[in-house]
């Protein structure tokens, strides 16, 4: 199956340019195949910034050339790319994704920074090569003062970077980051919820009261 993959993959390549050009699609998204030995199916479709590190050198190739069109599609002017991670900072595996992802970006001409929380790995961010902003999001907080503070500071993050493409990643990031970048006139907004959350995924007694 693979080898017929292999050598129809002009082909693919052909057929899914002509359907995508018709459609907007998301920035990106990752896929998982299952073949049993009989036949090969897509199984799950995640918009979660994972995988990126098990491309292969051509599909890196053509990540590029896919992030530039669609980044300036979204920002005709577009330079500068802020990425607002979830706080997953313990994970090293999602931290390689986001590495790749911010190399794909890099090497589409545009600057990246990535802002999360950062707990035990801030110098593993850095020395992986990110421009890193640390902010104060917490996942499981409910103290609304608490959320407050970090609306105020990702207002006060998107006015000092003045990014031109501000992507959020997960339920907070979006909630919050939406409000401020409408709040800081940011041209552009990229946001991929990578599931409900917390208080859709908690058996808790207070997530499920929280549930609308």
């Amino acid at each position: 199956m693979i080898e017929r993959i292999r050598i129809h993959q002009e082909d693919i390549h052909r057929w899914l340019d002509s359907h995508e050009k018709s459609k907007e699609l998301p920035l990106y998204s990752s896929v998982d195949i299952r073949d049993s030995g009989l036949k090969m199916a897509v199984v799950d479709t995640n918009l979660f910034p994972a995988g990126f590190n098990n491309l292969c050198e051509h599909g890196l190739a053509d990540s590029v050339r896919f992030m530039r069109e669609a980044i300036l599609r979204r920002a005709p002017n577009g330079k500068d790319i802020l990425i607002i991670a979830e706080e997953h900072t313990r994970n090293t595996w999602y931290l390689e994704n986001i590495r790749t992802l911010q190399q794909i970006i890099q090497q589409a001409g545009f600057q990246v920074t990535v802002a999360t929380r950062v707990t035990d790995h801030g110098d593993r961010i850095t020395s992986e090569g990110f421009k890193l902003v640390p902010i104060g999001l917490s996942r499981r907080s409910r103290n609304p003062l608490r959320e407050l503070r970090f609306l105020i500071e990702l207002v006060r993050i998107y006015r000092t970077e003045r990014p031109d493409i501000v992507h959020h990643v997960a339920v907070k990031p979006v909630l919050y980051g939406s409000l401020a970048a409408w709040a800081a006139r940011i041209p552009a907004v990229v946001n991929a919820l990578a599931g409900m959350g917390y208080l859709f995924t908690s058996k808790r007694c207070d997530a499920r009261l929280l549930r609308p």
